[in-house]
């Protein structure tokens, strides 16, 4: 008896299950979303732009490590860029000449677009240089300290390479020491000298997998992945350009060089109602 009223509602169950399937297919279709189709809820376009032409920098940016400078040599548009310097033997912190800027927050969607400069003197080197990066903000009142950038943009043996590192735990750090979720390296080519170099990024920062990121190289989407892309923290990563090179430990030697130059310009950000023409220098 026990056996029959059970194998009864058994079958009720898996009629309720194919009905509610009928259901869905025929009044959802098309409305199911995707981590890519879903949209932020208030649009927001333009929040940031920096051409360098007023011969200055804007007031959002903060320095770290050595100060970059407005320079009129070149420039991707207009008459001025931002020219990085590092020298090993002469700068006054031998690693690092970069700016700090725009915040966001997680789970938003956000649009990045700016442009890359590497001289004809920029030569092939094993010591890896971060050109582009988004860092995440510690939770200190936890126990965190500083980590890897959820996202950066690097040169290394005249190669680019974009390395992207997450974990969805609420502290990276176990036993004072970080221990990352997981990191992704992508090779994007071989880099050209002498000629300006365009990107636009385009993500939604979550340590969710409903986070996404594109990643557009000379107009040409080199970049789609799915899923978690930073860590969980309080706050949302910040962006930085320059020049960060792997000379911190005084111990290492340089390799081809010990002087760098590059230049950026044409930097946008954007929210989630912004656009790849928005942005794109």
């Amino acid at each position: 008896m026990l056996e029959r009223i059970f194998i009864r509602f058994y079958k009720l169950f898996l009629l309720f299950i194919f009905a509610f399937s009928c259901w869905a297919l025929v009044h959802c279709k098309g409305k199911w979303k995707t981590p890519l189709e879903f949209k932020d809820p208030d649009p927001v376009g333009l929040l940031f732009t920096e051409d360098f032409e007023t011969g200055k920098f804007s007031s959002y940016w903060r320095f770290s490590g050595n100060a970059p400078q407005v320079d009129s040599s070149r420039a991707r548009s207009g008459r001025f860029s931002m020219k990085t310097v590092l020298d090993r033997d002469t700068s006054t912190i031998a690693h690092r000449t970069e700016v700090a800027g725009p915040e966001a927050e997680l789970h938003h969607e956000y649009w990045y677009g700016f442009s890359i400069y590497l001289p004809e003197t920029y030569l092939q080197d094993k010591i890896w240089e971060v050109v582009a990066q988004w860092h995440g903000q510690p939770d200190f009142d936890i126990g965190e300290d500083w980590r890897l950038p959820v996202l950066s943009l690097r040169t290394e043996r005249g190669i680019w390479r974009l390395f992207n590192t997450w974990d969805k735990k609420r502290n990276t750090f176990v036993d004072g020491i970080p221990v990352y979720g997981e990191t992704e390296i992508i090779e994007l080519g071989a880099y050209e000298t002498g000629v300006w170099t365009d990107w636009v990024i385009h993500v939604r920062w979550s340590y969710s997998p409903f986070g996404f990121l594109r990643v557009w190289k000379n107009g040409e989407l080199v970049v789609e992945k799915i899923g978690p892309n930073c860590y969980n923290d309080e706050k949302g990563p910040y962006f930085k350009m320059g020049l960060y090179k792997g000379w911190a430990d005084p111990n290492i030697e340089c390799d081809a060089v010990c002087r760098r130059v590059l230049y950026h310009d044409a930097f946008r950000m954007a929210g989630n109602a912004g656009s790849f023409e928005m942005v794109m220098p």
